[in-house]
Order: C-alpha cells, then sequence, then structure tokens
C-alpha cells in the first residue's frame, strides 16, 4: 500500500475489476490507450491475466473510499519497469493522476528499480504533459502496428508511439555511467564526482559479490584518482571468505590503481556496523575509509 496526501494506492482485488472495465470503456475508439494490448475484444479475461502477471494498483480516494482509476507496473527487464495508468474521466484534470504515478514511481525506485518506462501516444498532449510533469522524459519514438488491427482492406494499421523514461536519481546525478547491472548490485561511474559507486540491493557473497567488484575495479584503473563508493543501504556481505577476499585482493588492486578513499553508505542505525569496522580494520593501512549517509556528502 502507498499513501499520498489524497490517495491510497492498495493492492487490486476482485472486486476491482468492473472498475477498472467501466474506466477503460470511457475510452474513445476501440483501444485502451495506457495499457498496450488490452482490447474490448480482449475484455475481463484478458484484465485478469495482466492483473495475475504484472503489480496493479487501484487508486483510491482517501476522503470517501471511491476508487477512481488504476496503475500498473510491468517488469521490462531485470532492473527497470513500464507503467501505466487511467483515471476515471470525471476525476481527470484534478491532480489525481499525477499524484499517484509520481508515488508509484518513488517506490519502485525505492525497491531499487534503476529507470520507469511509459509509452504515450504523441496526439494524446494531456498524457505526455502529465508524464514530463512528473519527471519523465522523452527517450524514443516509434511506429506499432495498434494491436494486431487492420483496416477495410485488410492492411496494418500503425500509430506513432513516444516513449518516456524516468530515471532513478538517488545518487543526484543523471551524469552516470552504466557499468554492471544485475539482480543483485549495480556498478556506476559518476564522472562529476569521479567515483564508482556499487549499490549492494541485496545480501551478496562468492561470484555474486566479487564480479560486481572486478568491474569496479576496472573503473578505478581507467580513470586517475578514482575513488570507491559502497551503497549499503539494501544489503552487502557476510561471508567471511568474501570478507577475506576483499583484504587481501580487492583494496590492494584499488590502492595500486590510484583509489585513496573508500566510501561507505551506511543508514542511519548503521545497521552494518560491526562488518564495515571489520573491513576497514583489515585494510585501513591501504586506504582512507569515510562513512556517509548520502552520495552528495561528497565533495
Amino acid at each position: 500500500m502507498i499513501e499520498t496526501k489524497r490517495l491510497t494506492l492498495r493492492e487490486f482485488t476482485e472486486a476491482d475489476y468492473d472498475d477498472l472495465y467501466e474506466f477503460l470503456s470511457q475510452l474513445e475508439n476501440d483501444e485502451f490507450k495506457g495499457y498496450p494490448g488490452i482490447t474490448y475484444e480482449n475484455g475481463k479475461e484478458h484484465l485478469k491475466y495482466r492483473v495475475s502477471s504484472e503489480e496493479f494498483f487501484a487508486i483510491e480516494l482517501k476522503e470517501t473510499g471511491k476508487v477512481i482509476g488504476n496503475i500498473y507496473c510491468g517488469k521490462r527487464d531485470f532492473d527497470a519497469r513500464e507503467i501505466g495508468y487511467i483515471v476515471n474521466r470525471d476525476y481527470q484534470h484534478q491532480g489525481y493522476a499525477l499524484e499517484a504515478l509520481t508515488a508509484v514511481t518513488d517506490h519502485l525506485f525505492a525497491l531499487g528499480t534503476h529507470r520507469v518506462y511509459a509509452e504515450c501516444d504523441p496526439r494524446n498532449e494531456s498524457s505526455w504533459r502529465l508524464l514530463e510533469a512528473s519527471g519523465f522524459r522523452r527517450e524514443a519514438c516509434f511506429r506499432q502496428n495498434i494491436y494486431f488491427h487492420k483496416d477495410g482492406n485488410g492492411n496494418p494499421i500503425w500509430k506513432d508511439t513516444y516513449v518516456y523514461a524516468r530515471l532513478n536519481d538517488r545518487y543526484g546525478s543523471e551524469a552516470r555511467d552504466e557499468i554492471y547491472l544485475s539482480d543483485s548490485c549495480d556498478v556506476y561511474y559518476l564522472p562529476d564526482k569521479n567515483v564508482v559507486l556499487v549499490h549492494w540491493k541485496k545480501y551478496c557473497e562468492l561470484e555474486e559479490y566479487r564480479i560486481p567488484l572486478e568491474y569496479a575495479l576496472r573503473v578505478i584503473r581507467e580513470h586517475s584518482d578514482c575513488d570507491y563508493v559502497a551503497d549499503t543501504r539494501d544489503g552487502f556481505e557476510d561471508n567471511p571468505l568474501d570478507t577475506r577476499w576483499v583484504a587481501e585482493y580487492f583494496m590492494p588492486h584499488a590502492k595500486d590503481y590510484g583509489c585513496r578513499i573508500i566510501y561507505f553508505i551506511i543508514d542511519k542505525d548503521n545497521s552494518l556496523k560491526d562488518e564495515l569496522e571489520g573491513q576497514e580494520k583489515d585494510s585501513s593501512s591501504l586506504l582512507e575509509f569515510r562513512y556517509i549517509y548520502d552520495i552528495n556528502e561528497i565533495d
């Protein structure tokens, strides 16, 4: 469940199908804008399939409990999601869609999503204005068959589609190079700070832990005086074999390649205090260690 000032975004239930189908039926023509693949011909059975395979939220007014719309989140790849929304015609142009769209996107970023995509018909000006207002930027335009429809002569019907994306700005800059992305860890180079940033998304060990660090070493070697940042707020490692590997392999190589400072981004409770201090104790003769709460603390 996600709470905003005026809305509750809750799990979609069986009772919500009729409302959703009613909202979709308000739309013009025979396609549901914002819901690729769903048409009147598909009907409720297709909606049930979509809900079962993707994450759906019902948009509910806090004041009255009335459901006024819906947002879905589909998995595009391991670290990107696609999003679509619809709001009851009677509640459009009142800021509800913007409030819901922004909240769900922020929710996905908090879960570790790197990029969120949305598609939009370029003729639907209000929709792409809404996407831009919630932080999305247009990345591409492509032509697609309108859900395999054909005209009276049997020819496919095509339309142009804008693709918008919103990038996770957790690290304060969109000027970054994606070095390595996986379910467990992301590695970025931030040129404005000249650091390699390793974001642990869960607790890792062995190859899952060491492969990202090999990529980090490559970045340090390729960029003079590049320092290392580990975001430990969502995960780290706790395997003694990996701790030893870091002390005997990673830290000496990082120093040899020009790294001077190891930054740990920690949570306010410093829940990894013992583990991090253990690494510092093992390698403090090689490098300086600093603990920070946010990437922007690095000059």
